[in-house]
């Protein structure tokens, strides 16, 4: 399937207004359109600007997962350019709370329309293109599973939150490793997209296992990053001089979460956190295998990755360390 520019430029405009209207419904109106404006604020914030970003710089990608993993970390990048050139010169023209949420949704509004004005002046099309790879019914089930591992280990944190039995969460466990041996076993028959996708689903799983434990957020760092952040919040500006600490000055855990609180209200703070940044840093191990790619065959780099999600950092410390893992 491939959209051209013009085609592009329209679903991005319309994906922009949709996010507006709903979030403006919902701040004065029902909060029901607050949930509406969840994933288009996703998307023009974590998505969006960073592909127009690439496009612009003349980045061609062969894989989707390639286009997914450069478009989320330039948009990071210019979300913290932009929070913090907006936390900067606002208070000089006397907005005393920069990252609150108008200015926060005028600077994505105009983020993102500057960026397809320059598009369309530099003749870039932000032209998107998909090919979904023919595959049999038994490579389809396959990618069925790897979703299934996440919702197990949200079923079975949540059990085990409710003082539940551990069975479930280390059936989890168990799938996973079985679905890697058979991904393996089956590799000559399996689509390359298959390796990318399944990494993705199961760090995920394997994070939010550990994210999502207890009702309250938990651990060791992300406490003390949660609670700058939370400064960062109460004043809708960041600055050192609220409290000078190494922790205050990581843009990861200040002004980042209080941008996508901001423009995504209903979003609970905690799930920023315990989800969100989660579902960031999953990406990390599909880089990791697009890196080992250009050197090995997919199924060593599945398995040099497989290595590196099954240490003890990533299954105990990474997330409870977002600024880390940011």
């Amino acid at each position: 399937m491939r959209i051209n520019g013009k085609q592009a430029m329209l679903c991005f405009l319309l994906l922009l207004a949709f996010f507006i209207l709903t979030l403006f419904a919902g701040t004065k109106g029902p909060p029901v359109f607050l949930y509406l404006s969840i994933v288009p604020g996703l998307l023009v914030s974590l998505v969006t600007p960073g592909y127009m970003l690439l496009r612009l710089l003349r980045f061609e990608f062969k894989r989707l997962s390639e286009s997914i993993i450069y478009s989320v970390g330039a948009s990071i990048f210019l979300l913290f350019c932009a929070g913090l050139l907006s936390n900067t010169i606002l208070p000089l023209l006397g907005v005393s709370e920069p990252l609150a949420t108008l200015p926060l949704v005028l600077l994505i509004v105009i983020l993102n329309l500057c960026l397809l004005y320059v598009c369309k002046r530099r003749n870039v099309e932000p032209a998107l293109k998909l090919k979904m790879p023919a595959v049999s019914a038994w490579a389809a089930a396959m990618y069925v599973v790897p979703p299934l591992f996440v919702i197990g280990s949200v079923m079975g944190v949540t059990g085990l939150n409710n003082g539940g039995s551990n069975f479930l969460a280390m059936t989890v466990l168990l799938g996973i490793g079985l679905y890697s041996a058979t991904l393996l076993l089956l590799k000559g028959k399996m689509p390359v997209s298959l390796f990318p996708y399944s990494l993705y689903f199961m760090t995920l799983a394997l994070l939010l296992g550990i994210s999502l434990r207890g009702w309250l957020i938990s651990g060791h760092d992300i406490l003390y990053e949660y609670s700058v952040f939370q400064l960062t919040q109460d004043h809708a500006h960041w600055s050192i001089d609220y409290y000078r600490d190494a922790y205050n000055s990581c843009l990861s855990i200040t002004i980042l979460p209080t941008m996508l609180s901001g423009l995504m209200p209903k979003i609970p703070d905690q799930l920023i956190f315990r989800i969100l940044f989660q579902s960031i840093f999953a990406l990390t191990p599909v880089a990791l295998f697009l890196f080992i790619r250009k050197f090995l065959s997919s199924a060593y780099a599945f398995i040099a990755v497989l290595f590196f999600i099954s240490q003890p950092p990533l299954l105990q410390d990474f997330a409870f360390m977002t600024r880390q893992e940011l």
